[in-house]
């Protein structure tokens, strides 16, 4: 694969510093996977199935690739990284799959009722971070991730299976809070992005998200804490690896290899960290 320039991007650095949040909140336009009409000079298209944590991200990697690759057309999938690994096993067309974490992408590889997974294809691309949030200047008496039980409001809060449900479990077991955070009145969400936007509209006083999904709306919600690398027992890493795709062509195979390839590259990198993703060294 040809050796990419790296894009120059201007850094807000007083924000960064402030908020740990470079996001601009811009967003691409988001096809519906699979309804996206071909375009003549379309020679591939690829199925992206990424966690919703990735759906602005992944937009506009789609259109950086694009632009020196116009042949090939990429169709994301944003979804909670469990139901993306439901939808390949029940047969859906999927090329290149991106998790929130290790446990969805292992279900998928170690699953015996099919070869899912590309050999030696599954690479820990990304990083992030757990933070607890609340809204903007809401004078919670909330100050860390060890004071939560001092919640007196609704705590949103991912379920179980989702990745971001699953870490924040972690660190409650790793605080020993775990009996106190679910006396509280606990809003359990299906996305992570469902429990920014229910913090953000102040229909909870607290929340845990990654720092990639508080910066979206950032100009709403304060940062409370971050959530310390020991105090969980899995790294938050983003996997990633090709899928089997029966009904792709030569020419689709390749197209996703290559967009597998750059979304690891230097080029790409910038991008994602614009996002306030962090690629895994």
């Amino acid at each position: 694969m040809k050796k990419r320039i790296m894009a120059v991007f201007m850094a807000a650095a007083v924000i960064l510093s402030i908020t740990g949040c470079a996001y601009s909140g811009g967003k691409a336009e988001k096809a519906a996977p699979g309804t996206a009409a071909a375009d003549p000079g379309t020679v591939a298209e690829i199925q992206v199935f990424v966690a919703n944590s990735l759906n602005d991200v992944i937009q506009e990697l789609a259109q950086v690739y694009q632009q020196t690759h116009p042949g090939v057309k990429i169709i994301p999938n944003a979804l909670g990284s469990q139901e993306l690994r439901q939808q390949i096993e029940s047969g859906m067309a999927c090329d290149l799959f991106i998790s929130a974490n290790m446990a969805q992408m292992t279900k998928l590889d170690e699953n015996t009722d099919r070869d899912y997974v590309r050999d030696g294809s599954i690479v820990r691309l990304l990083t992030n971070e757990l933070v607890l949030i609340s809204g903007k200047n809401s004078g919670t008496s909330v100050t860390g991730f060890e004071t939560i039980p001092k919640c007196r409001g609704v705590f949103a809060l991912a379920g179980e299976e989702v990745p971001a449900g699953s870490y924040s479990r972690q660190v409650f077991e790793k605080l020993d809070i775990t009996d106190e955070v679910f006396s509280l009145d606990i809003d359990e969400k299906t996305k992570v992005g469902d429990v920014r936007s229910a913090v953000a509209e102040g229909l909870a006083e607290i929340g845990t998200v990654y720092r990639s999904d508080a910066c979206k709306s950032i100009d709403r919600l304060d940062i409370i804490d971050t959530a310390d690398a020991s105090w969980l027992d899995t790294p938050i890493v983003y996997p990633m690896a090709l899928i089997h795709n029966s009904g792709a062509d030569a020419a689709e195979r390749e197209a996703a290899e290559d967009f597998y390839e750059f979304l690891q590259s230097e080029e790409a990198a910038a991008v994602f960290e614009k996002y306030m993703f962090t690629m895994y060294r």
